[in-house]
């Protein structure tokens, strides 16, 4: 679990440098999660999105 200005991560799975996950937005930020970049964000529901990060 790693938490930042912006949510809460939480690691699903990890291989060499690429990561997913299930990531938690802070009601309280003005961060908005994008689909396209690395991380890529996809909403699951209300603020909770999946997450995948290249590296």
């Amino acid at each position: 679990m790693r938490l930042t200005d912006e949510g809460v991560y939480l690691m699903i799975n990890e291989f060499f440098v690429e990561e997913d996950g299930v990531f938690i937005l802070k009601s309280d930020t003005d961060f908005t999660p994008s689909r396209s970049g690395d991380p890529r964000y996809k909403k699951v529901s209300g603020r909770v999105y999946t997450y995948h990060i290249s590296g």
